[in-house]
């Protein structure tokens, strides 16, 4: 009991964490959520930045290393691809203010486009 309540006195910046993903031993700015259990814990150096939901993921939740979007976020995009009520979450089937095959025949149109004949804006 007595190491439970030192430690909630220690000072933040003394204080040095074992991360379970290197398993280097770092000083605790090295972890921003330091409420986490201590086996979880993971330095910002094994996270990576998510562009489409915007939160640090462990590199795990990366298909590929050179990837800049997670697994949740790129099955979101494969299922906008080809659903127009994901796509637009807002619209509701009975409220629609378009004709749900003419926007189905205007998403294939966007992707049997090729880049080289859209027009770029300047």
């Amino acid at each position: 009991m007595l190491s439970l309540s030192w430690g909630r006195w220690a000072p933040r910046k003394n204080l040095f964490f074992k991360c379970s993903g290197c398993k280097r031993l770092l000083p605790s700015l090295h972890f921003p959520n330091v409420n986490a259990p201590k086996h979880t814990l993971l330095c910002v150096s094994c996270k990576k930045m998510c562009v489409g939901c915007g939160i640090r993921l462990p590199l795990d939740d990366f298909k590929r290393k050179d990837s800049y979007t997670c697994h949740r976020c790129e099955e979101k995009e494969l299922v906008a691809k080809e659903n127009v009520y994901f796509r637009f979450p807002v619209l509701k089937y009975r409220a629609c203010p378009f004709s749900v095959d003419e926007m189905r025949k205007e998403l294939k149109n966007e992707d049997s486009v090729s880049p080289k004949n859209k027009r770029t804006v300047q």
